[in-house]
């Protein structure tokens, strides 16, 4: 049997180029890789140069004009035509170059329906437009490091109205104003100042996508991406900005809307060991308490 590596792309006849390629840009989210000559627009949802085609239909009928899989290299396309001969498939295509964008070399048989399936290799690949922002949703929290814990907690608490969600005792306290575990935090250190600022990404999928965004722009990771195992029970990234601030962003933090919640009493290791991402490295203990 032919050794597919995945399902490469789905090829479309549409009735109105302009039209689909409105939707499947502006809405559904791809982005236009090529265009040709002939009409053709060629779009993608990743690194690979495309994920969808649109085919103007002209007097063909809409819908389906290919399916496409990918195979590991030119060899396995050559054993490929080999067991589609041998079994009487018809062939209409290849194996080897073909004038179609991004891909090096394809095959074109039929399915029993007549179908047309494309298996390919060499892929070219494209980095997303949008990876190169981030794009929170909106600000979380801000860590203050403060010289007096108590005297902090008193301003915070007892003046501005903060709710204590949790604390180490002495070292560090999660404070809250809405159902947010946490929407402000202190922590005990030898320096006062902002430890960092922490902004909301929809889900883990977009802490995953900001650290690659980080690492793309040469930018330096303190800590994650990971799961908070402590207060919050947040996915986290921590990252340094160009101008050494420390910044966070975070998903999925624990919510509390009970009134009657009274805030919880941890040691310092179970706050900041992580559900995995590993614990707090030494570096982030040492911003925290420096």
């Amino acid at each position: 049997m032919v050794r597919l590596k995945k399902l490469g792309h789905i090829g479309i006849r549409a009735p109105d180029i302009k039209s689909s390629v409105d939707f499947y840009s502006r809405v559904f989210g791809l982005e236009v890789s090529e265009r040709t000559e002939e009409g053709a627009v060629y779009l993608r949802c990743g690194p690979d140069h495309h994920s969808h085609v649109l085919y103007p239909a002209g007097r063909e009928r809409p819908g389906l004009h290919h399916v496409a899989f990918e195979v590991t290299d030119p060899e396995e396309l050559e054993r490929a035509a080999s067991i589609f001969e041998r079994q009487g498939v018809p062939i209409i295509y290849g194996p080897g170059p073909r004038d179609e964008p991004g891909i090096a070399r394809s095959l074109y048989v039929l399915d029993p329906d007549g179908n047309q399936v494309e298996l390919y290799c060499g892929m070219q690949q494209i980095p997303r437009h949008e990876a190169t922002s981030i794009m929170p949703t909106n600000i979380g929290h801000a860590l203050f490091k403060m010289s007096d814990l108590a005297k902090a907690e008193h301003f915070y608490v007892d003046l501005l109205g903060l709710k204590v969600s949790d604390r180490v005792r002495g070292v560090a306290t999660w404070l809250r104003y809405d159902p947010n575990h946490h929407g402000f935090a202190l922590g005990q250190a030898r320096t006062p100042g902002l430890h960092h600022t922490m902004y909301h990404v929809r889900d883990f999928g977009e802490v995953e996508r900001a650290a690659d965004i980080v690492t793309e722009n040469k930018l330096r990771i303190l800590w994650g991406p990971g799961r908070h195992q402590g207060p919050g029970a947040a996915y986290f990234l921590y990252f340094y900005d160009p101008d050494g601030n420390i910044l966070e962003v975070g998903c999925n933090m624990e919510q509390i809307w009970d009134e009657s919640y009274q805030g919880r009493e941890w040691e310092l290791g179970a706050a900041v060991g992580g559900d995995f991402g590993g614990p707090a490295p030494q570096e982030f203990l040492d911003t925290l308490i420096g």
